[in-house]
């Protein structure tokens, strides 16, 4: 089975299509608001009518929304090296208590995150592939050259 690559090259945060579009990603941290923060609900509700306002201004864009899991297990091993040691497995019992009581709870240990992609305008997308171009031939130069192989 032969998988096609959906990209040509990457950049930063660009990445061209096989279509030679070229769009933008970025990270967008979800926020918790509570329902008593009436000015932090307002503040956000303005941020995101200034921010679907300017993407008016674009051809195209996509919002997606991903759950990263926080692997609480593995974040709480990292730390047992750093714990108190003159406290027997008073540490080690806190964690497993602590890890307990939210796996309990049966909500989702999980970090919402969007992204959002916005397909950059054809004036400025061939400036953007040639530098997406550029950048994926210097790292296939330079991979070949770990292997002593040269680009024909």
């Amino acid at each position: 089975m032969k998988l096609a690559v959906p990209f040509k090259a990457v950049k930063d945060n660009i990445l061209l299509t096989q279509d030679n579009e070229a769009w933008a990603y970025f990270n967008i941290e979800a926020l918790s608001i509570s329902d008593n923060d009436e000015a932090g609900i307002s503040k956000r509700q303005t941020q995101l009518s200034l921010l679907f306002d300017r993407l008016a201004d674009f051809e195209d864009f996509e919002l997606r929304l991903y759950n990263r899991d926080l692997d609480l297990v593995n974040r709480y091993k990292e730390l047992q090296p750093s714990l108190a040691t003159d406290m027997g497995e008073t540490p080690v019992q806190m964690i497993v208590d602590e890890i307990s009581a939210i796996t309990a709870t049966g909500v989702s240990q999980t970090i919402e995150r969007f992204v959002l992609g916005i397909k950059l305008h054809n004036q400025n997308s061939g400036k953007v592939i040639k530098q997406a171009t550029n950048a994926m031939n210097n790292f296939v130069d330079e991979l070949a050259g770990w292997f002593n192989y040269g680009r024909l």
